[in-house]
């Protein structure tokens, strides 16, 4: 299991729903890390493994990222961290495949597409 610098086990378990790490990619957690060193700020995460369980029993089809462990949503609290977030992981698409923009919050995603980076507003 890779030991994230920046990010820690209990963070994941207080999520709803709750994981852990050891459910979260590899290169998602590495790219996370990497990410957060050049971003300079703190990130809360407010998602990250959804079962597929979960997923249909919230009305969604069960496609995510997410259900893989190979997505997060980043809070963004104000437009300069969003700002900051997207232009860094723009940086990094050996990381970042997917990467949605919402009011407050950031989804980024190691899910291979042949094109990539995919941007998208929500």
């Amino acid at each position: 299991m890779y030991e994230p610098r920046y990010f820690k086990d209990d963070e994941f378990r207080k999520l709803t729903p709750s994981c852990s790490i050891a459910q979260m990619d590899k290169n998602l957690m590495e790219g996370l890390d990497e990410l957060r060193e050049a971003v300079g700020m703190p990130f809360i995460i407010t998602s990250a493994y959804r079962s597929l369980d979960w997923e249909l029993a919230k009305g969604r089809p069960g496609t995510s990222a997410h259900t893989k462990g190979m997505a997060v949503d980043v809070s963004c609290p104000n437009s300069y961290f969003t700002r900051r977030v997207l232009e860094e992981a723009l940086k990094r698409p050996q990381y970042f495949k997917g990467i949605g923009v919402g009011k407050n919050f950031i989804h980024l995603d190691v899910m291979y597409r042949s094109f990539a980076p995919l941007v998208w507003g929500y």
